[in-house]
């Protein structure tokens, strides 16, 4: 792919336009800034300077995008819990919104906004362990707390794609909960016949909005995938028929649905399989290992499906593999402006 395209026009990057634009990767680090962006074309560039008001703790959570990459947010351990930003995917990190007048309670491991972009949601370790906000240019009122709450630490949480359900992944029985959203919150969907066993650390949903998957930690098979409907959960699907080798923290369908990925513990610390009405033959690893050590916590495919990025607890912190129908192809040079753990990763268009 060029970096001049025909007309010759460069942006503020110095990049040229193309049919391909700009992509920037969000990772949530253990260390200060506590949020790093990196962009991202034909591989890793340089990371964007960090935010002027950079969160005040280190990050025990997510980061997001809103769906036109004009604003990232980012959840963590210490008061305000939360911070979110101007973003421009040319130059990086703006002005701080200011802080929502009724914050949440306690650290928050999980924040995405739905894709109108008009609510925000927060998970969070302490009751009520679910947050919504109204969100016009900053924060707005917090919405009325769920009639039935979650029954302890939310972690992912997450809208669908049609902003009409609201789903979050729990350290308590039954690990995930699920909610109908109409402006606020409806009447929680009776708990999955097949409840994971136990905490699910992250969930999402595949394009159409018909599967529900999400990762668990501590029991095999550390993945799960439920078909789902506008009356929420249905049947699970049989497991794979080679499981993840660890605690399930990523999980991910690819933007046609046609695959799904788990980011893990274990070596080779993700695993992927082609997806059909259940799961397929797992892909092969891929040739370039990861890492050495430590977990993969998070992954993300970019909307072309030709990318799949990954977050990591050890050293390099962050890497990225071309994708193709057959799985894993080659891995790009690791990013080099992280520099402790990261938890989570965001992927603009």
């Amino acid at each position: 792919m060029p970096l001049i395209s025909s007309l010759g026009t460069m942006n503020a990057l110095g990049f040229g336009f193309s049919s391909s634009p700009l992509l920037v990767t969000l990772f949530s680090i253990d260390a200060s800034p506590a949020m790093v962006a990196i962009p991202f074309r034909n591989g890793f560039g340089t990371k964007y300077a960090n935010p002027t008001s950079p969160p005040t703790g280190n990050s025990r959570g997510g980061v997001c995008f809103n769906y036109s990459n004009t604003i990232a947010g980012m959840s963590y351990s210490v008061t305000p819990y939360i911070s979110v930003y101007n973003f421009s995917i040319f130059n990086g990190f703006g002005t701080k919104y200011a802080d929502p007048v009724t914050l949440p309670s306690a650290a928050c491991y999980s924040i995405n906004f739905n894709k109108t972009g008009n609510v925000l949601l927060v998970s969070s370790t302490n009751t009520p362990y679910i947050n919504a906000y109204a969100w016009s240019n900053g924060f707005g009122t917090k919405y009325a707390n769920p009639a039935t709450l979650p029954a302890g630490a939310g972690t992912k949480c997450i809208f669908n794609n049609s902003d009409t359900q609201v789903v979050i992944g729990s350290q308590s029985s039954p690990y995930i909960v699920a909610y109908p959203w109409s402006n606020g919150f409806g009447t929680k969907y009776s708990n999955p016949a097949s409840a994971p066993a136990d905490w699910v650390n992250s969930v999402c949903f595949n394009k159409t909005d018909t599967l529900l998957a999400y990762s668990n930690v501590i029991t095999s098979p550390f993945v799960g995938v439920y078909n789902w409907s506008t009356s929420g959960f249905g049947t699970r699907y049989a497991n794979p028929a080679v499981i993840p080798q660890g605690n399930g923290y990523g999980v991910a369908f690819s933007s046609t649905s046609n695959q799904i990925a788990v980011a893990h513990t274990g070596s080779p610390y993700i695993t992927a399989y082609p997806w059909s009405a259940g799961y397929g033959t797992k892909y092969a690893n891929p040739t370039t290992a990861v890492a050495t050590t430590g977990s993969a916590n998070a992954l993300s495919f970019n909307k072309k499906d030709n990318l799949l990025i990954i977050s990591l607890s050890a050293t390099p912190f962050g890497c990225a593999y071309n994708w193709t129908s057959s799985g894993f192809g080659a891995k790009y040079t690791n990013p080099s402006g992280l520099t402790a753990q990261s938890e989570d990763i965001a992927v603009s268009t």
